[in-house]
């Protein structure tokens, strides 16, 4: 999912606003007192953009470092355990029969809350991607029937319904 607020974080974007306040000092320098009017108004125009602007960078940094709090939390000690144990099963060096179904629901869960906070922007999604891809997928495929075969049909219909 690709977030707007990226889109206006890069670098030509920058650039163009620089270029424009450059521009307006140049005008407001040269222009008569009525001129100068109207170069103060667009000046104030300007500086909330520039506020908009921070906030917008604001949330962004915020989206990063929550995507860079997962990757923490996937390296961290105490998940070594879960981790250690799924990792087997998606290598295929041991049954999933054979793993404790608590480790499975603890990386399942872990994946699911950084899938929720990628759908409601406050993760950032491309970091995550890029760090978690070859788990999901491998993850996923080793998963998908050992999910399937615990989900009780009701609550499919549940979900569906909401």
């Amino acid at each position: 999912m690709h977030h707007w607020i990226d889109d206006l974080l890069q670098r030509w974007f920058i650039i163009l606003l620089v270029w424009v306040i450059i521009g307006v000092i140049a005008l407001h320098v040269h222009m008569d007192d009525a001129g100068k009017k109207d170069i103060d108004f667009g000046a104030a125009v300007i500086s909330g953009v520039a506020i908009v602007y921070s906030v917008l960078l604001t949330v962004q940094t915020r989206r990063a470092a929550s995507a860079a709090r997962f990757c923490e939390r996937w390296n961290a000690v105490d998940f070594t355990t879960a981790r250690r144990e799924v990792g087997l099963a998606v290598r295929g060096e041991k049954k999933i029969e054979e793993i404790e179904s608590r480790s499975v629901v603890v990386v399942l869960n872990f994946f699911e809350e950084m899938s929720i906070s990628i759908q409601m922007g406050e993760a950032q999604e491309p970091l995550l991607r890029k760090f978690f891809k070859g788990v999901v997928i491998k993850g996923s495929a080793t998963f998908t029937p050992w999910i399937k075969q615990r989900q009780p049909k009701a609550t499919k219909r549940f979900f569906r319904n909401i």
